[in-house]
């Protein structure tokens, strides 16, 4: 028998840290934090406030899944199974951005105290609005532990004929002007002045450093080959260890000036995957999944 939905999460909780989702708003992470030995909360991610949600206009907070792909399509259409596919642009926006599936509810289907899973089944028909012609079923598996938070998020194709697929996870991680992060990654992305990827040029070892807010009008950097560990080390002390290991092997960094987040967000493809494959160019991380196929990634947020 299927197992009954049950109600949004308020808290998870093991030691000292505590995360709250908000799984109707998105699949959304809401807040992650940590108590200090005063009990004083110490914010990993930039906490979602308790206001009314709106879906094309999300908040700059919490953490959210990207399903069914990551970043742009360009002018909202990309060509699939010998068709052009015609998906819903972002408001705005000539491009569609971040898939969908953090506009739309999911389910809470398993609860304890430190674990929670959620489900979101796109059925076609159901919400023609987003324009995505294949079924699918994301599923995102949330696990709290005394240092941190490990979200693992699958898409599998439960349709009947093959399906272009992405993922990954936006984290809106607490940072200031005089915090740094640091990686590795093995190339970087041209891009244009809307964020859609161009071409990859290869730097084996390329070490990035940037503090948060290094762009004075605010930039966004997408890299392929990411060594799997992304460092933020903050002012106040604090260091926050994102890891992820392929297919999220792709990262994006935005880190707007004058903002109080910076997002370090492993991803499955750079921006326009399903464009740049189509047009011969490699690297750019397309998949297709058949019927029945899944496309998983793992994502760890630590504290030091």
């Amino acid at each position: 028998m299927p197992q009954a939905a049950l109600p949004d999460l308020p808290l998870l909780r093991a030691g000292r840290m505590n995360a709250t989702l908000r799984a109707a708003d998105g699949g959304r992470g809401a807040a992650l934090w940590r108590e200090d030995e005063a009990g004083q909360r110490i914010d990993v991610v930039v906490p979602m406030g308790d206001g009314a949600y709106e879906p094309t206009q999300w908040p700059k907070a919490g953490i959210y899944p990207l399903v069914p792909w990551s970043g742009r399509i360009r002018d909202a259409r990309f060509p699939s199974g010998g068709r052009m596919i015609a998906v819903e642009p972002h408001p705005g926006s000539p491009h569609a951005m971040h898939g969908f599936g953090h506009r739309v509810p999911w389910r809470v289907v398993a609860l304890s105290q430190d674990r929670a899973e959620l489900r979101l089944d796109h059925e076609p028909d159901a919400a023609p609005v987003h324009g995505w012609p294949w079924a699918f079923r994301a599923t995102q598996r949330l696990r709290l532990d005394p240092r941190g938070l490990e979200i693992a998020i699958e898409i599998v194709n439960s349709g009947d004929r093959p399906m272009p697929a992405g993922l990954g996870v936006h984290p809106f991680l607490v940072a200031g002007p005089a915090d740094h992060v640091r990686f590795r990654a093995t190339g970087l992305w041209t891009t244009d002045a809307e964020g859609c990827a161009l071409s990859l040029t290869e730097r084996p070892g390329l070490a990035a450093q940037r503090a948060s807010g290094f762009a004075a009008a605010g930039e966004t950097i997408q890299y392929g080959g990411f060594g799997g560990e992304a460092t933020l080390r903050r002012a106040d002390g604090l260091v926050v260890t994102v890891t992820s290991a392929p297919p999220l092997d792709f990262l994006v960094l935005h880190a707007p000036a004058g903002t109080p987040y910076a997002c370090l967000e492993p991803v499955s493809h750079a921006a326009d995957a399903f464009n740049l494959a189509a047009n011969g160019i490699a690297g750019a991380g397309a998949r297709h999944l058949a019927p029945g196929e899944i496309l998983a990634g793992r994502v760890r947020i630590a504290l030091d």
